[in-house]
């Protein structure tokens, strides 16, 4: 075996230097989980929820469409939408919706945005007609977060309409008014648009073609109904009363039934295993094969909106904290206060803001807070 020499002062050196580097390495700084990265607080107020992609975070702030870079915090193109001559809209809790590097913003004033996510730019706008003999209203109102399918955008009116607008184009396709007040919730599933239809307390679940517009099915429920829709492949998931039930998507017929022991509360969320209900300030899981609840959690303030589910973890933002948990056991993993209510004296006072449904990527999560934006490190 031949070896070569290696001058002693070159190990030295080369030890050295490897040595620095790792412990450079070692201590150089990182981001926690829960950590905050940066706020934005422009001193608006922020009328909707953020949502994210890898890179930019959209948040509504009045009449304006704001996009921010999700690393650092900075705006990168702002939109104006519609005013409605009195000021800005007021809280809506609604979300734009992305798809394919388009923003649609449904606004609460009546207007329909196609937005470049990239450049801000406008690619078409759709203004919705309303007829205020009929509905007593001067301009039809978005207050609910639209859902795009197969080249179409579908949005649901405050006066009780639901539209069908051609992504290609932004023109209308179909509309049918055929209810009193709609709820908040619409989604789609297998060929049909559902949603939630209010009249005089009296409550139902219509299911409508999404190529025509023709009421498929609908369901009578009781005035103990909650707004908030759930689907998988074969069911369309709502809580009346004490019951969670499951609705045929081809016939609008009950064919599943948990009985959760709560008639107050929210269906909020369901994964492919569980049901997620919120009750003043306990989150709760039930299983969907045993329907039996698993686990309970119990939230240091009253639960504001629908948590966000991803990757296994559930992140649940309440009046005060944003909390991470493991959707299968409920353990929590990491909280974070986002602000503190308390007079001189450290005693509570009236909770005077609240937190969004939180948006959430591969690095960071997102929510609303006493009108600031926090980026937290997930």
């Amino acid at each position: 075996m031949k070896c070569t020499k290696t001058p002693l002062i070159a190990v030295v050196l080369l030890s050295a230097f490897l040595f620095t580097a790792c412990k450079d390495d070692e201590n150089a700084p990182t981001e926690k989980s829960g950590e905050v990265s940066w706020i934005m607080d422009n001193g608006i107020s922020i009328s909707g929820q953020p949502i994210a992609t890898d890179d930019i975070v959209i948040i509504e702030q009045g009449s304006v469409l704001i996009a921010v870079d999700g690393k650092s915090g900075e705006t990168v193109w702002q939109f104006q939408g519609l005013k409605n001559g009195e000021g800005d809209p007021t809280i809506s809790h609604r979300a734009p919706l992305i798809n394919d590097d388009i923003v649609y913003w449904a606004m609460a004033w009546g207007n329909v945005y196609a937005i470049d996510i990239n450049s801000g730019e406008q690619i078409w706008k759709y203004e919705a007609s309303i007829d205020f003999m009929e509905t007593g209203m001067n301009h039809e109102s978005f207050m609910v977060p639209p859902v795009y399918h197969n080249g179409m955008l579908y949005v649901v009116g405050y006066s009780g309409k639901l539209i069908a607008i051609d992504t290609s184009t932004g023109q209308l396709d179909w509309e049918n008014r055929v209810w009193c007040s709609p709820g908040s919730e619409i989604l789609w599933n297998v060929d049909k648009i559902i949603v939630v239809n209010r009249c005089d307390w009296h409550y139902s679940v219509v299911a409508f073609d999404d190529a025509t517009g023709n009421k498929v099915w609908d369901y009578e429920a009781s005035n103990q109904l909650s707004f908030y829709l759930l689907s998988d492949v074969n069911f369309v998931y709502i809580k009346e009363g004490v019951n969670i039930k499951g609705l045929d998507i081809s016939t609008g017929a009950m064919a599943y039934e948990l009985n959760t022991g709560f008639t107050e509360g929210r269906l909020q969320l369901a994964s492919s295993k569980y049901f997620f209900m919120a009750k003043d300030d306990k989150l709760s899981a039930f299983d969907k094969k045993s329907k039996q609840e698993v686990w309970t959690y119990s939230i240091k303030r009253n639960l504001a909106f629908r948590p966000t589910l991803k990757d296994g973890h559930l992140f649940v933002g309440d009046t005060e904290y944003l909390h991470v948990l493991d959707a299968e056991s409920g353990a929590l993993i990491w909280e974070k206060q986002l602000h503190k209510y308390s007079n001189n004296t450290g005693g509570i006072i009236e909770l005077i803001s609240h937190a969004y449904t939180p948006a959430v990527n591969d690095e960071y999560v997102y929510v609303v807070h006493k009108d600031k934006l926090f980026a937290l490190k997930r």
